[in-house]
């Protein structure tokens, strides 16, 4: 028996270290594949700076679990 896609959601913590992890990659500055993510979380801040970290530091945890999908 499988178990359900619900149950293997990532926690907050994991959820918030992955994104972490991706603004710190330096991979993503040059391609910029993820500047929506980062756009979509604080669209104000990232039109000022377009910096990832920056973006994590300052945004709501309210508004990154809607984000998610988690609120």
């Amino acid at each position: 028996m499988s178990t359900p896609a619900f149950g293997n959601r990532p926690s907050k913590t994991s959820t918030l270290d992955a994104l972490t992890e991706l603004a710190l990659d330096l991979r993503c500055s040059f391609n910029h594949a993820a500047d929506k993510l980062w756009e979509r979380l604080d669209p104000d801040i990232w039109d000022l700076i377009h910096n990832p970290c920056i973006v994590l530091q300052t945004v709501s945890e309210e508004k990154l679990l809607t984000a998610c999908g988690k609120a």
